[in-house]
């Protein structure tokens, strides 16, 4: 469980909700962390390593057995990941498609403004991406660090977002926007530890795309991936059998 950057001791810097190469870096620093304690303390190092994540923590875990594999010589026994937003591209397309109120749609914003600082390329303003009024509304909030409250906005996309930006997503003309945030997909790579991933088939939070897609591509990429839907649960009530099957399969 890493103290991701913007929580516990740093809690006055920004956390980088969402963004791969900083979940990355976390988990990597715990790592090593853990590596050096237990070398210190005389314990024996353990000789399995298991990355195990849901929702948030999901998408860290994949981010981090990208990592892993591609950047470091450590060997992953398996990796269970569930409900985590992988696809961050189709996600967005997702949302921006529907045409009715989505509960969770102050979050995707937290994630929009994460990102809008972070990349040169887009350091957009408001009005680029919201109708007035709620454009104005989160240029007055400054730098988004939770979710926006329903209160300040409307929670329809198609309310919300300007018709150019919808556009631009829903028919890939906005190239920069997509491929800035393509830079945080975990779904194209080919992974060599195993990865089970898990999605309730009712999640209105973290659209069951997102694994769906995982496991297609990753699995064309030559990874061993199996997919297990939770049927009839939504993001919260899928959590319980995620980790009650996780504790099972670990035994």
């Amino acid at each position: 469980m890493p103290d991701h950057i913007g929580y516990g001791s740093t809690s006055s810097e920004r956390h980088l909700y969402e963004v791969k190469q900083a979940y990355a870096l976390s988990s990597y620093d715990m790592l090593r962390a853990e590596h050096s304690f237990l070398t210190d303390m005389e314990f024996e190092i353990p000789e399995s390593l298991f990355l195990v994540g849901y929702s948030n923590g999901g998408y860290a875990t994949l981010a981090f057995q990208q990592y892993l594999e591609e950047e470091t010589e450590v060997e992953i026994t398996s990796t269970y990941a569930g409900a985590g937003a992988y696809d961050k591209s189709s996600f967005a397309k997702s949302i921006l498609s529907k045409d009715e109120d989505l509960t969770f749609i102050g979050t995707y914003l937290w994630v929009l403004d994460v990102y809008n600082s972070l990349y040169p390329k887009l350091n957009r303003d408001w009005n680029e991406y919201l109708q007035e009024p709620y454009a104005s509304t989160l240029e007055s909030l400054g730098e988004i660090r939770a979710a926006v409250p329903d209160s300040l906005i409307t929670l329809n996309p198609k309310k919300l977002f300007t018709e150019n930006f919808i556009n631009g997503i829903l028919d890939g003309t906005d190239e920069v926007f997509l491929g800035e945030i393509s830079k945080n997909d975990v779904i194209d790579w080919s992974p060599k530890a195993p990865i089970s991933l898990y999605h309730g088939t009712l999640d209105d939070f973290v659209f069951p795309v997102n694994s769906e897609n995982a496991f297609e591509s990753l699995r064309s990429n030559g990874g061993t991936v199996e997919y297990k839907t939770i049927e009839g649960k939504d993001h919260q009530a899928a959590a319980i059998p995620f980790f009650l099957e996780l504790l099972e399969a670990l035994q």
